[in-house]
């Protein structure tokens, strides 16, 4: 599967050993190869997005919490959320257009819901 932010391949049921350890972060234990996040657009037409280490860190690094999206601004931020905006998006050039992300919508199944081999691009 690929990361809809840089199009590397990437096994999604592979675990890997988070390589970065901005704000904190630290997986000693390996985690998933690819994280599902929310993208928010506009007027609700809220995307999912499925990203790799280095796309998750990219976004870190343009000080862009993925985490709770706020800009950082050495703040403490406390919010759990996994969400971030069409505009943090973008900043990635990422290979999927915002066009492109699958819909965010109510009638995703729970147990897939944060699974990324679940989501796939728009044509």
């Amino acid at each position: 599967m690929k990361c809809f932010g840089c199009d590397v391949e990437k096994d999604p049921n592979a675990l890997e050993v988070y390589p970065y350890t901005e704000m904190g972060v630290s997986t000693p234990e390996p985690v998933a190869s690819l994280f599902v996040l929310d993208c928010r657009g506009p007027n609700g037409a809220d995307r999912v997005i499925v990203v790799c280490h280095g796309c998750f860190h990219r976004l870190a690094n343009a000080n862009i919490r993925p985490w709770c999206n706020t800009t950082c601004r050495g703040s403490t931020c406390a919010d759990a959320d996994m969400f971030i905006t069409e505009t943090s998006w973008q900043m990635l050039s990422p290979a999927v257009s915002f066009a492109r992300l699958p819909p965010l919508d109510g009638s995703v199944d729970p147990a897939q819901r944060w699974d990324p081999t679940f989501y796939r691009p728009l044509p």
